[in-house]
């Protein structure tokens, strides 16, 4: 079933498999202590995407502008000695940062399911991108 308004790039349906835990029952792939975790980390993603993309537009209007900031991770999420690039390494890498970060946001609000497999796919590339920009690993 395909989510509205964003038709060919979700699928609600396509889901991590389940699995049998060792008494035979049946579990899913996240309980939902870990799948709450995952939204706090999908939305500190989110807002930090935002706030890389602010701060670049703005140092491009007026080079004295500050460089990006590391919005504060939830307390599941964990980020060593981040050093933001002050300016894209490329017009590539913003252009793929502000499609990553709109690709991501109907998960952070909740319209695509996060056990979605193309939904966890947009998150990791997301996640993976700004630890290159951020210099440092996002866990």
């Amino acid at each position: 079933m395909a989510m509205t308004g964003h038709q060919g790039l979700w699928q609600a349906d396509v889901r991590e498999p389940d699995c049998v835990d060792e008494l035979g029952g049946w579990y899913g792939s996240t309980d939902r202590v870990a799948t709450a975790a995952l939204g706090e980390g999908v939305k500190f993603l989110y807002q930090q995407a935002a706030e890389v993309l602010s701060a670049w537009r703005a140092r491009r209007r007026d080079r004295q502008a500050p460089p990006p900031n590391v919005v504060e991770p939830p307390g599941a999420v964990r980020v060593e000695r981040p050093r933001p690039l002050p300016d894209p390494a490329s017009p590539e890498m913003a252009d793929t940062l502000q499609e990553l970060k709109d690709l991501v946001e109907p998960i952070k609000d909740g319209e695509v399911d996060l056990e979605a497999i193309a939904a966890r796919q947009a998150v990791a590339r997301l996640r993976e991108l700004l630890e290159v920009i951020a210099a440092s690993p996002i866990t």
